[in-house]
């Protein structure tokens, strides 16, 4: 059985800004990149504000905490605003830039990922009608 509490929970970030460790804002969170497996979260995606060198940047969930009408990361911008290129649509394109993602923030690799983005239902929220 798996737990969807967690990113029901999540999934209302959306729309809120992600700050870092310095507490710099670093954009507004706008999709959840989870795996199915687990039904966990696995990166927040945010839409950068400033100077970026991508619109997207993915950073891990691990360590964030909400606060108000922001997200804190446990992650500093630089680490942020400096993570490799990593193509992310429906998923990774290449999994040499999704193993450089994953050892540039020191966490651990997930195979296959969804995204949970702006409007969608977290899954598992359907209503069976009997």
């Amino acid at each position: 059985m798996t737990d969807v509490h967690l990113l029901r929970q999540v999934s209302g970030w959306r729309g809120k800004r992600l700050n870092s460790t310095e507490n710099i804002t670093l954009g507004t969170i706008t999709e959840i990149i989870y795996d199915p497996v687990d039904v966990q979260p696995v990166f927040l995606g945010i839409r950068a504000t400033g100077a970026s060198r991508f619109n997207l940047l993915l950073v891990p969930f691990q360590g964030a905490v909400e606060s108000g009408h922001a997200v804190h990361s446990s992650y500093s911008a630089q680490s942020i605003k400096e993570q490799p290129a990593a193509d992310f649509g429906a998923g990774f394109d290449n999994a040499g830039e999704q193993q450089h993602l994953y050892t540039h923030f020191g966490i651990t690799p997930h195979q296959d990922l969804r995204v949970l983005h702006a409007g969608d239902d977290p899954p598992g929220s359907e209503t069976v009608l009997g």
